[in-house]
């Protein structure tokens, strides 16, 4: 598997593939000062993020431009989430309390006292559910439209009280949280909950040795990815299991976090700069050069169908993302590429001489073709 940019790659069928063009950068967007957390619009047209003292800027995601702001909190934001449905907006932050807001009115919906500040929020994936932990080992199931409390548990866990959840995640499905945990080294651990009844499917420590502060789940939920926050502190990459709680995968550089790929078997991560490799990690794709995004809250997302993705820290940066192909596997006397970008609908082409014309290829699905293996040299190119 390899990973190519829009111009060509040459393939042998005998063993493939043999050579291959260098990847191309990362396109990026937009940057800007002073956001610590950011979140993608279900529509993708937005980017939500968190500015200065309690304020979410609205901005517009293709060129950065304001569109309208919201004085949600008295003090600084860690998290802003979009409801999957796009109708709600929430944030977390020191001011001790979660805030839900209707959007785009931008009116306060519900809000939520919690007991410690910085508290851990996640949106189910059907929009019904706000999971909330904003105390010691607590988690609370509100029922997002009405404020409802569903259901609440406690981890039963402390130690020195120092046990806290950093960060919440729903499964696809929305049947199962997870939840990182730990605080100054103590505590340290990834957990699955039920969220019909609360129970604790599984937990494990994990390497990094100040807390687990991000979560990503892939999207057929079968892996969850944790990473930690702070840059001066170990901070593997480790890829679990979703079911099993089992240790799939190790990225043994200081990494602060990752968010899978919609559109293929690819993940984003992030650390002091950016990095694309394939899943199951075998090969690193393309990584940039360090970007400055501070000492603190870096996250790296994917919007919903994966055409941009975002890196926050003490800088916001947008990306497109590249078009690239990223996979290439026989099947029978087939050859089965697949790519990411912003144009799953992009025309490949094929030759196999340089000097007569392209055919176009016509796709098996969206970023997928066939290719019928031939003898010789076979070119293929992404046409945008």
């Amino acid at each position: 598997m390899h990973a190519i940019p829009k111009t060509l790659i040459l393939l042998h069928c005998a063993v493939l593939p043999l050579s291959i063009s260098a990847a191309q950068a990362f396109p990026e967007l937009w940057q800007s000062d002073s956001y610590r957390a950011a979140a993608f619009s279900p529509d993708e047209t937005v980017v939500a993020a968190a500015y200065g003292e309690g304020v979410v800027h609205f901005l517009n995601t293709t060129n950065g431009t304001l569109l309208h702001s919201l004085e949600a909190q008295t003090n600084i934001i860690w998290d802003v989430e979009f409801s999957p449905n796009g109708e709600n907006v929430v944030t977390a932050g020191n001011e001790k309390s979660v805030k839900v807001f209707r959007y785009p009115e931008r009116t306060l919906l519900h809000a939520f006292p919690v007991e410690r500040s910085a508290p851990a929020i996640a949106i189910s994936p059907d929009s019904s559910m706000l999971a909330v932990s904003g105390g010691l080992s607590n988690i609370a199931l509100y029922a997002l439209s009405s404020g409802e409390l569903i259901r609440s548990w406690t981890d039963g866990y402390k130690e020195s009280g120092l046990e806290r959840h950093n960060v919440l995640e729903f499964t696809p499905d929305g049947t199962r949280l997870a939840s990182g945990s730990g605080a100054r080294g103590l505590g340290v651990a990834v957990k699955m909950w039920d969220v019909a009844t609360g129970a604790l499917l599984w937990s494990n420590r994990t390497a990094q040795s100040y807390g687990v502060d991000s979560i990503a789940i892939s999207p057929d939920g079968e892996l969850l990815a944790t990473g930690g926050r702070y840059l001066h502190f170990p901070n593997a990459l480790e890829i679990w299991d979703t079911d099993s709680g089992a240790l799939r995968y190790t990225i043994p550089q200081v990494l602060f976090g990752a968010s899978f790929s919609p559109q293929a078997p690819v993940f984003l991560t992030v650390g002091t700069n950016l990095a694309l490799y394939t899943l199951p990690p075998k090969l690193l794709l393309h990584q940039t050069e360090p970007l400055n995004l501070g000492t603190l809250n870096r996250e790296v997302r994917f919007s919903k169908s994966g055409r941009y993705f975002l890196v926050s820290g003490t800088r916001l940066h947008v990306f497109e993302t590249p078009q690239l192909i990223t996979d290439i596997e026989r099947a029978g006397q087939d050859l089965l590429l697949r790519w990411i970008g912003p144009d799953q609908d992009a025309a490949l082409e094929t030759t196999t001489d340089l000097n007569q014309p392209w055919t176009p290829l016509v796709a098996s699905g969206p970023g997928a073709v066939t290719l019928p293996i031939r003898a010789g040299n076979q070119f293929v190119r992404l046409k945008r």
